[in-house]
């Protein structure tokens, strides 16, 4: 957990470098126009997002910064609007039954790189329980990151939505759509 709250404020330290990629699938449907579909080696998960968003399998994040996770990819306008997704592994199940024993640390590791106190607000994304995180980032200025950490037993995904003002209404209503349509595969 440690290792994936630490990720907050990494989309400002995001280095995208080229894009395009083979893991997502065209839907040309609906009245919000196009969307594909996320699916990628190392997630075991999916969701939907507009195709506006172009994804990048290269992505650097600093180490301190959440540089430890087992596997990362991004979606986005520009490299300060964008959804990434990280996946890490967990020493200890995390699960319905135990997730408020986790608030006190993950508070305490966002109000750190938030530089206040961060009171995440429980909640559930595709049957995965969690707690999602709303923090108005120093840089670049006026950026605000909207972090989910959700729980799959071992396995910890920390989707984290980043926009700047010009670009935030855009942005989050990808992120509703991604979180909206986050499911497990199977």
């Amino acid at each position: 957990m440690r290792r994936a709250a630490a990720m907050l404020l990494s989309a400002a330290l995001l280095g995208l470098a080229g894009c395009g990629g083979s893991d997502e699938k065209k839907d040309d449907g609906g009245e919000d126009g196009g969307q594909k579909t996320f699916e990628s080696p190392g997630f075991e998960v999916t969701f939907k997002y507009p195709d506006t968003l172009t994804p990048n399998g290269n992505v650097n994040f600093d180490r301190e910064a959440g540089g430890d996770a087992t596997t990362t990819k991004a979606l986005g306008l520009d490299k300060f609007n964008l959804i990434s997704i990280q996946r890490y592994g967990l020493r200890k199940a995390v699960t319905k039954e135990n997730i408020d024993d986790t608030k006190p640390e993950i508070d305490r590791l966002f109000s750190r790189l938030g530089g206040r106190k961060a009171n995440g607000k429980k909640i559930e994304v595709g049957g995965l329980p969690g707690f999602e995180y709303t923090i108005d980032l120093k840089k670049p200025t006026e950026n605000r990151t909207r972090a989910s950490v959700l729980f799959d037993g071992n396995t910890e995904y920390l989707v984290n939505c980043q926009s700047t003002a010009a670009k935030r209404a855009e942005l989050q209503k990808a992120c509703n759509t991604v979180l909206e349509s986050f499911e497990k595969k199977g």
